[in-house]
């Protein structure tokens, strides 16, 4: 009997650890998906950082991403040209499990357009 009373609280903080990570990395998948749409529109377009901010604020919007902050994303020129050549996104999700207990994940998503890995950073 006090077996299963155990089992059943270590399947019970399980879930709820599950339950509290899982959001963080369907969140990052959704960043990951929108940096996706805008690899393809930089392919096709050539945008400025204004363009690109705007854009990226629009795709966040519809996906529901709200915790992005602007300087949370780092824009870079392409070599040799005014357009954006790479964009990279770092950011921490913090996550409540218990009273002061939190889950911390750092995580880091990029698109790079130019086909070199260093460029120069907008100002």
């Amino acid at each position: 009997m006090i077996s299963w009373i155990v089992a059943l609280i270590f399947v019970g903080i399980f879930a709820l650890m599950i339950l509290r990570v899982g959001p963080m990395y369907m969140d990052y998948y959704k960043v990951v998906q929108v940096l996706e749409m805008m690899k393809t529109e930089l392919q096709e377009n050539k945008m400025t950082e204004k363009q690109v901010r705007i854009s990226l604020n629009k795709r966040f919007d519809t996906a529901y991403v709200s915790f992005i902050k602007k300087e949370y994303i780092k824009i870079y020129r392409g070599s040799g040209s005014f357009s954006v050549g790479r964009i990279d996104i770092d950011y921490e999700a913090k996550e409540r499990f218990f009273d002061q207990i939190y889950f911390v994940g750092y995580f880091h998503a990029s698109t790079n357009n130019d086909g070199k890995k260093n460029g120069y950073k907008y100002k």
